[in-house]
């Protein structure tokens, strides 16, 4: 999405924090940006975090993150988002 990042992360170890990983992704890509050249800020200070309890839950949040350029009217269908999995 042009203003907004949307990405379901799997702890890959017992104890794993997504907020480390969302903070350091955040620290990283900032970092990466401004040396670019980039001037301003790059991403909000807080953010918004689902724990996902289910497979029901998963394949509800994907749906949802699939269809969300569409229904923000970029595309038309979710596999013609370029920076979606949905193309893959």
């Amino acid at each position: 999405m042009p203003n907004h990042v949307h990405a379901v992360i799997v702890p890959i170890r017992d104890g794993a924090s997504s907020l480390i990983f969302v903070d350091r992704f955040k620290g990283r890509t900032s970092h990466d940006l401004h040396e670019a050249g980039y001037v301003g800020d790059v991403w909000q200070d807080r953010y918004f975090d689902h724990l996902l309890r289910d497979d029901e839950s998963l394949a509800a949040i994907t749906d949802y993150i699939l269809a969300n350029p569409v229904r923000a009217g970029l595309v038309a269908r979710a596999e013609d988002y370029l920076w979606s999995w949905a193309s893959l």
